[in-house]
C-alpha cells in the first residue's frame, strides 16, 4: 500500500511518515524544504530499506504544485 503525506518533514507529518514506513507502507512525501525531505528519505530508507520513498518539494498554497505532486505520486 502507498501513503501520501504533506508536511512530512516536521511534527506529526514526520511521525506519521516514520510510523507508516515501520508498518511497511511505501511513501510519497512532500514539504517545502527539499533538503529536509532528502534527509528524511535517507533516514527512512536506512531504517526500512524495503520501503520506497518518493519526495518532492511542494508549496501546498500553490494549486499547480499540489496537482503536480499528486500526479507524480500516482505514477
Amino acid at each position: 500500500m502507498n501513503i501520501l503525506i504533506t508536511g512530512a518533514t516536521k511534527g506529526i507529518g514526520k511521525a506519521i511518515a516514520i510510523k507508516m514506513a515501520q508498518e511497511g507502507y511505501h511513501l510519497a512525501l512532500c514539504a517545502r524544504n527539499e533538503t529536509e525531505l532528502l534527509s528524511l528519505k535517507e533516514e527512512i530508507q536506512k531504517l526500512y530499506p524495503s520501503v520506497k520513498v518518493y519526495t518532492q518539494a511542494v508549496n501546498c498554497s500553490l494549486k499547480a504544485e499540489v496537482n503536480a505532486f499528486a500526479s507524480q505520486s500516482l505514477q
